[in-house]
């Protein structure tokens, strides 16, 4: 085999080679186009579709504003119902005037906190009245109240008896959570 047939094989080798590469780098080029359209329509779809669960999911704001203003609402009836409140049950007074004596009105009874909370700085306001005469304004310490629980009252209140016997009185119970 002389040199120029050498030279043509080997040049129908290289042009061989160089449409089989050409046609490779096409596919690929193809495929590479193929992946890139089918990957931006999976992407736009998917772009719609979270449009629209977003469009449609609007209103969850209004609602969950108005889902909030309720829990708020029934948080403070819980608290209110919570809350300590301390009543009077058989709290009565008698009356011990002693003309020459200091005189005093016996208070007993009970007072229940009605609330599940602890009643702290538990304290009867006490205003003693002898005909439009104020005997005394003055205060009895109870300190505490567990919550649903009792605590009896038995407590003297000492005032001047020099314009007589007790008219009438008030009794308040005040505390504070």
């Amino acid at each position: 085999m002389g040199q120029d047939e050498k030279m043509k094989t080997r040049r129908v080798v290289d042009r061989t080679v160089a449409i089989g590469l050409g046609i490779v780098c096409l596919v690929l080029v193809a495929g590479l186009v193929g992946a890139v359209s089918f990957y931006s329509m999976a992407i736009n779809d998917k772009n719609e579709q979270y449009d629209s669960y977003v469009a449609s999911q609007s209103h969850n704001d209004s609602e969950y504003n108005t889902l909030v203003s309720q829990n708020t609402s029934f948080q403070a009836q819980v608290n209110s119902l919570q809350a300590p409140e301390v009543w009077k049950v058989n709290l009565e007074g008698n009356d011990v005037y002693l003309p020459s004596q200091t005189s005093h009105l016996h208070i007993y009874g009970y007072l229940f906190n009605a609330g599940t909370r602890t009643a702290t700085g538990v304290r009867l306001h006490l205003v003693l009245y002898s005909l439009d005469y104020v005997a005394n304004d003055t205060y009895v310490d109870v300190v505490s109240i567990g919550g649903r629980t009792w605590t009896s009252i038995d407590a003297n209140v000492y005032y001047d008896g020099s314009f007589g016997f007790l008219t009438g009185w008030a009794i308040t119970p005040q505390w504070t959570t």
